[in-house]
């Protein structure tokens, strides 16, 4: 029983040799291959990876991981849905909340910025992992959604909870879920309340100037 037990194990590290050796022989004597991969967004754009080792008649490149396959070589950025700000930069993120891109200095000036979530690294991208942060992100983007309320937020903090609009109208919320279904009475307010002002949304919907 113990000699068929070694002359198992001698067969297994036979094979695991001859896998590591063709590999090795593989990668190093094959001729290397170019290789083109488009990335499709609001512009079409070619990626050209330098050559590359072809191993088992495959190429071997890295596909950016915030991107979705299309078929073939095609590849689709994922569409972005709001702005965050982490790690003392904005960035775009994807309806998955997932890290796409960088946000140019432009677009700042239109999209409401997202800051206290944490984007943490998973199997290639920045993503939200913590259950809260997407239950509160959730919300936000239902209020977002509506382009007008849209129009006229600045800035959600979700660490210390507060709305900021564009007016410099400060709003700390005590309930995300409920003023996400509030944007008319939202949208009221910065019309009327005073430029630098502070309100208080409370859990019964009520919207408090503070004094």
């Amino acid at each position: 029983m113990e000699r068929r037990a070694n002359f198992a194990l001698f067969l297994l590290s036979l094979l695991c040799a001859w896998c590591v050796l063709s590999f090795a022989a593989e990668a190093l004597f094959s001729n290397p291959v170019e290789v083109r991969v488009s990335i499709i967004g609001n512009q079409r754009k070619t990626v050209n990876f330098p050559t590359v080792t072809r191993v088992s008649r495959t190429p071997v490149i890295i596909v950016p991981a915030t991107t979705e396959p299309l078929g073939g070589d095609r590849f689709i950025v994922k569409s972005a849905e709001f702005v965050a700000y982490f790690e003392n930069s904005h960035y775009w993120v994807s309806y998955d909340l997932v890290i796409t891109d960088f946000v140019k200095t432009v677009e700042l000036r239109e999209a409401p910025v997202i800051s206290g979530v944490d984007f943490r690294l998973e199997q290639g991208e920045f993503r939200v992992m913590d259950d809260e942060e997407v239950e509160l992100l959730a919300h936000v983007k239902r209020l977002l959604s509506d382009g007008k309320i849209w129009s006229i937020v600045a800035h959600v903090d979700l660490f210390d909870g507060y709305i900021l609009l564009k007016r410099g109208i400060r709003i700390t919320v005590y309930d995300w879920e409920k003023l996400s279904r509030s944007h008319d009475a939202l949208y009221n307010l910065s019309l009327t309340a005073m430029d630098r002002t502070e309100y208080l949304f409370l859990g019964e919907g009520k919207l408090l100037r503070v004094r």
